[in-house]
């Protein structure tokens, strides 16, 4: 709380009302905001933590050909003391509008006036809308705004995109940071011609882009096509540190390693902690193929240039379908045949998990056993290991159905380390 407890007290002592009470009834009125509002007229201290509440996160729906942003930039010099109380931004498209051909647009000179108006800003989300770069570059205030998460969700998402303005305008965006502890980047669109701009020469990117920025964690699902992703991740290869590195990917985006392999080189010696994934969108038993080339290039992984890498999180898919167990299984034992010595956590989790893969008379396939087996010596493979961890669900998120089971099937498979205390399983 920012709010100067002496002032609260002074300026609720002759209401008889506690400033500790105020502040509770005010979070138990937190999703309501006509009665935040209500309390806001109350007096002054009311009014001030009311609004801290307020504006705390804010939400924008965006129209094509529409004043909202104006307006609300408009709205935000009005009081001074309003941007203060901003902690979380959203700015997205319109429910009415998020199938359409045409998206409202955002430019980065938008987004960079914003966080000139918000000082205290920790969360920004830009979803949905189509981001144009500046068309004065040098004008932007590089490097100088610091973020707890920035989210992008389906920037660009449209039939009418074109691949070089994308990218400088993603580079741009990311060039008004100077921190981002967390950076989520997702993108589903499925474009026929992706594969045809990955040939295109990439545009001049400034070196200036990227000098500042300082990314903590780094998350990509299945981003955006393979021209664009080199792009972008060779610049945040060149400039940027990153300790926390989450990789999810699908079948339509099997060039995703071609884009990890910069970040893997130029920042594993940063890196602390990999997860690496698979979208549940590619469960499906049609899938099975797809799915079976995913882990193949997973297990190909060369996480050897971490060097300080101790955390490893790796996803083992056990659909119906003994190509993609298997798969799985090896791709994991690959990864982890390129890990560094020096991982002291590790962590599986068990997705979509069939009952025919708990059947004890069906579990000592090859590929089955060869994992178990393998994974019986992890101790000896990793000196530092301090616990293996199971966990696993049914997808979604959604718990696994039966835990017991799973939990009897793993500490079946790896008695010795069950005994000395590495095993953890959480179902």
């Amino acid at each position: 709380m920012s709010l100067d407890p002496v002032m609260i007290h002074n300026s609720t002592s002759q209401q008889g009302i506690p400033p500790e009470l105020i502040l509770e009834i005010l979070d138990w009125l937190s999703d309501n905001q006509n009665a935040l509002s209500s309390c806001s007229l109350v007096s002054h201290a009311w009014h001030s933590m009311s609004c801290s509440r307020l504006f705390r996160n804010i939400t924008l729906s965006l129209r094509c050909g529409d004043s909202r942003l104006t307006d609300f930039r408009r709205f935000l010099s009005q009081d001074s003391t309003i941007p203060m109380y901003i902690r979380s931004l959203r700015l997205q498209c319109a429910v009415d509008e998020e199938f359409k051909r045409v998206r409202p647009t955002l430019s980065v000179d938008d987004v960079a006036s914003l966080l000139a108006t918000v000082p205290r800003l920790s969360e920004l989300e830009i979803a949905q809308v189509v981001l144009q770069p500046s068309q004065d570059y040098d004008a932007l205030p590089i490097g100088t705004a610091q973020l707890g998460k920035l989210t992008l969700y389906r920037l660009n998402d449209t039939p009418t995109f074109s691949a070089v303005p994308d990218a400088i305008s993603w580079l741009q965006l990311l060039s008004l940071f100077s921190h981002i502890k967390y950076f989520k980047s997702f993108m589903n669109r499925l474009l026929p011609s992706a594969g045809s701009l990955s040939k295109k020469s990439p545009p001049e990117i400034d070196p200036r882009m990227l000098s500042f920025l300082q990314v903590d964690c780094l998350e990509m699902q299945g981003l955006v096509p393979a021209f664009v992703d080199k792009v972008i991740t060779n610049a945040l290869a060149d400039n940027v540190q990153i300790r926390t590195l989450h990789l999810q990917t699908s079948c339509d985006f099997l060039d995703r390693l071609e884009c990890v392999g910069p970040i893997l080189s130029k920042s594993g010696p940063f890196i602390r902690s990999i997860r690496i994934d698979v979208r549940d969108t590619m469960c499906a038993p049609t899938s099975d193929f797809h799915l079976s080339a995913i882990m193949a290039r997973w297990g190909h992984l060369q996480l050897s240039k971490c060097d300080n890498l101790e955390s490893l999180h790796l996803t083992l898919l056990l659909i119906e379908g003994k190509a993609t167990t298997a798969m799985s299984l090896q791709a994991c034992v690959q990864i982890l045949a390129r890990t560094p010595k020096s991982m002291r956590h590790l962590r599986f989790t068990l997705k979509h998990v069939p009952r025919d893969v708990l059947d004890s008379t069906k579990i000592c396939s090859s590929s089955k056993q060869f994992f178990w087996d393998y994974m019986e010596r992890i101790e000896d493979i990793f000196p530092k290991l301090e616990y293996i961890s199971f966990d696993a669900i049914q997808g979604q998120g959604e718990p696994c159905p039966f835990p017991d089971e799973i939990t009897k099937m793993v500490k079946d498979n790896l008695p010795s380390l069950d005994e000395r205390g590495l095993l953890k399983i959480k179902m």
